[in-house]
């Protein structure tokens, strides 16, 4: 008896194993005046939407975790002006979505397909020459010897001399990273701001760093660091404050859409970033900031103004200027200003973070 039990058990186990075990399909339906392709990638483990209607056509690749339903979409709601169709699809338990609008020629935001009216900022207060137009953020300022809090208006300074730029900075979660830039040529140690606790701690360690170093990127916890004078590649944990050499005679690790490998001249002689395809991704064309999914090629345009740079993105948010104005656009909402200085119309690389 215990033995038939053991075997039910074991096949009743086997059979949800199988059941809810992610499987690659691709399967299309109508919904309302629309036809969807819905088609799940177990390698990548994101779902691929495509929806359709005459020459409209839309993509939402997400990163959802696996179901054994089929059919997710459940609902596509629909917003038109003249020749402008914006569409969101309604997917249970996703909330943040955006409609997606295409004008026939272009897809924007809904914001700028249908031409829709935000309310004006409004300054709260200004600190150091900078004006504040929202306070429910935490914004770190480079001030050349460490960082100003504009919203508590506090200095969080660690440097004993002043550093007018600030190249070796990495924002990582809700960390900033800094080199020692009291030290000349090289450094071992760092200054790490945590915006939890409001506090700078120091990192000491036994190697010695070339202030040429630029920082690579981040991937699967750790920072990576490479040092051009002695082509040297370094990976930092930075909540256990651990840093290990991170390359070898063969090369240095490189992220481009896939785990690499990048010689080492390669890398000193000029500077390589980590290249990501994110759920969303931003990017900048002739001063034109635009949005694609995950492995799309259709662009979105989320904003009208001239765009002068974008400074980070974080998740499904990006910042970025626009001349002497830092804004924030966020998938799903409009875009906002959020400080204004005019001296950032001529520095401002890894000068400005925020936090949320």
């Amino acid at each position: 008896m215990l033995l038939f039990i053991i075997v039910v058990i074991g096949i009743i186990g086997i059979f949800i194993y199988n059941y809810v075990k992610p499987r690659e399909y691709e399967i299309s339906y109508e919904l309302g005046e629309f036809n969807v392709s819905e088609r799940y990638d177990t390698t990548d483990q994101y779902y691929y939407f495509k929806i359709t209607k005459d020459k409209y056509e839309y993509e939402y690749n997400l990163n959802l975790k696996y179901s054994s339903s089929r059919r997710l979409i459940k609902d596509i709601l629909v917003s038109d002006k003249d020749s402008v169709k914006c569409i969101k699809p309604v997917i249970e338990g996703i909330k943040d979505l955006d409609y997606i609008c295409f004008t026939g020629s272009m897809y924007v935001t809904k914001a700028i397909g249908l031409d829709e009216k935000s309310e004006k900022a409004k300054k709260i207060n200004d600190y150091h020459n900078i004006e504040i137009y929202d306070k429910d953020k935490d914004f770190l300022v480079w001030n050349n010897k460490g960082f100003t809090n504009l919203n508590e208006k506090k200095d969080y300074n660690f440097l004993d001399k002043e550093a007018y730029d600030n190249p070796l900075c990495y924002i990582y979660k809700n960390y900033l990273i800094i080199a020692d830039y009291d030290s000349e040529r090289t450094f071992n140690k760092f200054y790490i701001y945590n915006n939890d606790t409001k506090k700078v701690s120091e990192f000491t360690f036994a190697f010695d760093i070339n202030h040429d170093a630029y920082f690579m990127g981040d991937y699967d916890d750790y920072i990576y660091l490479f040092d051009k004078k002695n082509k040297v590649q370094y990976k930092i944990d930075i909540e256990k404050e651990k840093i290990s050499k991170s390359s070898d005679s063969e090369g240095a690790f490189y992220y481009n859409l896939k785990d690499d490998t990048m010689p080492l001249n390669k890398l000193s002689y000029n500077t390589y970033t980590f290249n990501k395809d994110e759920q969303y991704n931003f990017k900048l064309d002739n001063n034109t900031l635009l949005m694609n999914y995950h492995n799309s090629k259709i662009n979105i345009k989320v904003s009208n103004k001239e765009v002068s740079s974008i400074l980070y993105q974080r998740d499904d948010t990006v910042y970025y200027l626009v001349k002497e104005d830092l804004y924030v656009y966020k998938v799903g909402s409009e875009e906002k200003l959020l400080l204004r200085n005019f001296e950032w119309n001529f520095s401002y690389l890894n000068k400005i973070y925020v936090f949320d």
